[in-house]
């Protein structure tokens, strides 16, 4: 089976009209259509039947469609649908284009201006960064992918042809499974040297091919031919485009030159890092020309050896070969020792300017993911902070920015336990104890907080899986912030003795975890109101230490009149309500758990409810389990066999209160509190006989489940 031929059918899935054939391909053919329900011409893409009888084709057309589907830049062709016809053809809708390739107008014109050709690179550029941003490589850059229109403008660009593009961050497995053994993807003349050695694509072979476009732009001819496809895959694995670029000194600027030297870069490492930067750099290109700053004739191309130059010095030499062998060996080593120090010279520079760029988007990758943490989006400033220590001059910039990446990554790890973040931490130890660190000039005091936020850190991380390691960076914070109380803020130092009271903990070693997190209490009453979250935090692990350790009734209401003091002095005012009221309600529980404390939980079960029946503003959730411990707490102390009638209704209503605030924008819940709560209040209720409110809670919790 071959190709559909629609000219004779003339109709297709009786809403295209076939007008012509505009070309066709290797696994595909497109035509010219007119879209009747929508009365617009289309360009109408059929996959061949061939392909279309194979499964991983099948599945290359949906992917191809679903990256489509995501692409909105203005340079890219627009995409209407696609879908799968009653004979099992797929097929896809894009705008009609009338314009020329950028393949036709080269044979047409051989070369272009290099005013031309930066205005349409900068076109392509600009949608390749939208596709990148997407995740989203195009694979078959060349100039028959590139349409010029002349609306809006003259050379208004639009890129065709996504169908060999794929998802960069797609998963590996997923990636050989549709890439057939041996399928290189792409057309060899603009094919990047780790395509042609079948490695993995990414966002800079998308650069390459650009190189290659606008170095054809530019001369009229391609970097690399010969013979045969393996031959050319080879120079582009292999052979220096030096001397192609060479060729072209007298043409364009040294700064276009060096540009699209390291666009044509055999590693990918060593190319800019993203069309961004790609821009910037035509744009400052582009400011030279406007600005009329530039003559070829003024300007020596990148490693161009003058020929004026050798002839005078190939006339020197002979003369001096007969005159005094001498001179033509110290003309030769001078000569020698010029061209490797301009070599240096221009290496130095590239590599300055490659570390600048590296600074630069590490800067910008920084603040991306200082917002990250400010949203919790802590896998998201893991990834970004990953792409900065991964970058090749990663090691080269400032060594303050280098601990910035990778803290961030290490504080990242120890909030959202993907993975293990001690790798990072040790790697912050062997910054922070390096000579570079040490040499670092900047004020003590700024090196020592530096520290202790990593002992912070460490600390942290290393509470579940090496407590006793945990302990110890808690005891070195401990003795480094004793001079900077102040700087250091107070609250990291509650935080690490916190994270030693854990790793007691952990270790077993209940007793001298009592002590710490005592400690922490105490501390924390003794700074007010802006640690009142920590005392919640705090507090419920006093209470099960003291359990552990069977500490007498009179000990643990010593504990509990102290949180209750503060619970009630700041639950009115505080924004960490929520923090205390969990505490409170989780210490309330172990005591109702143990017969010994029973006597001592009344005072806590009531603060609670107090504050969930005043404060609307605390989730709804919070709100049902401080009643539902109220109403068990009052069934132990009823001096009858139950509960009087009047209490029951007063809980019922309370119940229907904290709903009908959830429904008027109170935060709300449907968690197991509330259905708790609402069971136990259903059958006191019928013992009490009050069907009314009885129907109304059940009326309630149905609708909910509902």
């Amino acid at each position: 089976m071959g190709s559909v031929n629609l000219l004779e059918e003339q109709r297709f899935e009786e809403r295209f009209q076939i007008l012509r054939l505009l070309g066709e391909g290797g696994m595909g053919a497109v035509y010219l259509a007119e879209q009747s329900d929508a009365k617009r011409l289309v360009a109408l893409k059929v996959m061949h039947a061939d392909f279309a009888e194979q499964p991983v084709f099948r599945q290359r057309f949906i992917k191809e469609c679903a990256n489509l589907s995501k692409l909105q830049s203005k340079h890219i062709v627009s995409f209407y649908h696609a879908a799968i016809s009653k004979d099992g053809m797929p097929y896809a809708v894009f705008e009609q284009l009338e314009g020329v390739t950028l393949r036709s107008e080269l044979d047409r014109a051989k070369s272009l201006s290099t005013a031309r050709t930066i205005e349409i690179i900068l076109q392509v550029c600009s949608a390749m960064h939208d596709a990148h941003r997407l995740g989203i490589l195009h694979r078959d850059l060349k100039p028959e992918n590139i349409m010029l229109l002349s609306k809006p403008h003259d050379d208004f660009v639009k890129i065709l042809d996504f169908g060999l593009s794929k998802e960069s961050l797609v998963d590996e497995r997923e990636s050989q499974r549709l890439t057939l053994t041996g399928d290189l993807v792409g057309t060899v003349s603009y094919m990047s040297p780790e395509q042609c050695a079948g490695q993995k694509a990414e966002c800079r072979s998308d650069i390459y091919a650009l190189g290659c476009i606008l170095f054809e732009c530019l001369s009229g001819r391609l970097l690399f031919e010969a013979d045969s496809s393996m031959s050319v895959m080879h120079m582009h694995a292999n052979e220096s485009p030096l001397p192609a670029i060479q060729s072209l000194s007298s043409k364009c600027p040294d700064s276009l030159l060096e540009l699209l030297l390291s666009m044509l870069e055999k590693s990918p490492a060593k190319r800019p890092a993203s069309m961004e930067l790609v821009i910037e750099e035509l744009k400052q290109v582009q400011a030279e020309l406007l600005r009329g700053t530039w003559s070829g004739k003024k300007i020596r191309a990148i490693g161009r050896k003058s020929h004026s130059l050798y002839i005078i010095v190939a006339s020197i030499v002979g003369l001096l070969a007969l005159i005094f062998v001498a001179g033509l060996t110290f003309s030769y080593l001078s000569l020698q020792a010029e061209q490797k120090k301009r070599m240096q010279a221009e290496l130095a520079l590239k590599t300055k300017r490659a570390i600048e760029r590296t600074r630069f988007v590490i800067s910008r990758l920084l603040e991306e993911a200082d917002v990250a943490n400010e949203r919790q989006d802590f896998h998201k400033s893991m990834l970004l902070g990953k792409r900065c220590i991964n970058m090749e001059y990663f090691s080269r910039v400032p060594i303050e920015m280098r601990i910035r990446a990778v803290r961030t990554i290490a504080a990242a790890l120890t909030n959202s336990r993907e993975e293990d973040p001690r790798p990072y931490i040790k790697q912050l130890g062997v910054l922070f104890s390096g000579n570079e660190f040490r040499e670092l000039k900047i004020p003590p005091k700024e090196k020592t907080l530096m520290v202790l936020r990593y002992l912070l850190l460490a600390s942290s991380a290393h509470v579940e899986s090496n407590p006793k390691e945990a302990v110890a960076y808690a005891k070195k914070y401990q003795t480094l912030s004793k001079g900077y109380w102040d700087e250091a803020e107070p609250r990291t130092l509650l935080f690490c003795l916190m994270s030693e009271g854990h790793g007691y903990r952990n270790q077993g070693l209940i007793q001298q975890a009592a002590e710490t997190d005592r400690k922490v209490f105490s501390l924390a009453s003794k700074l007010g109101g802006q640690q009142v979250d920590i005392l919640g935090l705090v507090f419920p692990s006093i209470i099960a230490d003291y359990g552990a350790l069977k500490k007498s009734p009179a000990e643990v209401l010593k504990v509990e009149q102290e949180y209750l003091k503060c619970f009630q002095e700041e639950i009115y005012r505080s924004r960490y309500t929520d923090t205390m009221m969990k505490g409170i309600l989780s210490s309330a529980r172990f005591l109702l758990s143990k017969p010994e404390y029973r006597a001592n939980v009344g005072d806590l079960v009531k603060a609670a409810w107090l504050a969930a029946k005043n404060r609307d503003d605390i989730p709804s959730e919070l709100r049902f389990q401080a009643l539902l411990q109220y109403v068990e707490w009052s069934e132990q102390q009823s001096a009858k066999a139950s509960l009087s009638r009047k209490q029951i209704t007063e809980f019922a209503k309370d119940f229907l209160q904290i709903e009908r605030d959830s429904e008027s924008g109170s935060p709300s819940s449907t968690g197991k509190g509330r259905a708790e709560l609402g069971a136990k209040l259903l059958s006191l209720l019928r013992e009490a006989n009050e069907p009314s409110l009885s129907s109304q809670i059940q009326s309630v919790l149905t609708s909910s489940h509902d």
